[in-house]
């Protein structure tokens, strides 16, 4: 099941245990984990989100990536295109993986497997259990609670 409603909004049902995956350059990315089966991607300025990722969905999986556009990698892209600033609310179970290079990372109540990188952005974490993987070269901070 996907659906998109004025383009700004995503919906996929991943399924409790399912796998959500985003690459995003720059901007700021708040996800949480809710009750459901479905996973939810909201640009909180109301941009498509055609427009700015490719987005893959398939049977248990939601993907979410920056297109990568003249061959250059994410970390080249990153003052080519605008700020994504997204909402993301994913069932608590999920595996969850954000690779980013400079964007503000915020991950609550997540269960599964939270694998979070960034090579500058800040990163806070708030009542996430299960496995988690955190990488940040320079980051501002990275807050746990």
């Amino acid at each position: 099941m996907t659906t998109t409603t004025n383009g700004a909004v995503l919906e996929h049902e991943i399924g409790a245990a399912g796998s959500f995956h985003l690459r995003q350059p720059s901007g700021s990315i708040r996800i949480r984990g809710v009750e459901g089966l479905v996973a939810r991607v909201r640009e909180r300025n109301g941009r498509s989100l055609a427009d700015i990722f490719q987005v893959e969905a398939t049977e248990g999986r939601l993907t979410l990536g920056a297109p990568d556009r003249f061959g250059f990698d994410i970390v080249f892209a990153i003052g080519r295109r605008s700020r994504p600033d997204l909402e993301i609310e994913v069932p608590r179970g999920a595996s969850v993986t954000i690779e980013t290079a400079n964007a503000d990372i915020e991950a609550f109540g997540l269960r599964g497997r939270t694998k979070l990188r960034t090579a500058s952005g800040e990163v806070a974490i708030d009542e996430v259990g299960g496995t988690l993987e955190l990488a940040s070269q320079a980051g501002q901070g990275t807050t746990f609670t």
